[in-house]
């Protein structure tokens, strides 16, 4: 038995496959990048797994395995890269409106994860980009 501060380690041995998650964790960034569904502010992963057609507990797993992050973060970092490509094409969004555009429901959740991701603040990416 493989414990773990006393209790049972979840699926000790338990991986997906190599091709069957390269092939879903594929489908998974074309949906994500044509269909854009992180723009939702209300995405839930129930939502992809059901785009993808596969479960939820399929789909956590998959991102947890393929890129080391949970969901919440895989979205994140989509929303982040959004919220860049916005910023570098000089539109007329405040930062506020940004964060909005890109799927983020707060302004303090953008600039947590932009920062956590990109490693400076939006406005000092402004800054440093000369947008």
């Amino acid at each position: 038995m493989n414990v773990l501060f006393g209790s049972k380690i979840k699926y000790p041995q338990k991986k997906i496959g190599f091709q069957k998650s390269l092939s879903d964790a594929s489908k998974l960034q074309n949906l994500m990048s044509t269909e854009m569904l992180f723009k939702n502010p209300n995405l839930r992963l129930i939502e992809v797994a059901e785009s993808i057609g596969v479960t939820p507990h399929y789909l956590s797993q998959l991102i947890n395995e393929t890129y080391g992050i949970s969901f919440s973060q895989f979205v994140n970092e989509f929303r982040v890269r959004e919220a860049v490509k916005i910023i570098e094409n000089n539109t007329n969004y405040s930062l506020e409106g940004v964060g909005y555009e890109a799927g983020f429901n707060s302004k303090s959740n953008f600039y947590h994860y932009f920062k956590k991701i990109m490693g400076t603040t939006p406005k000092d990416f402004i800054r440093r980009a000369n947008v």
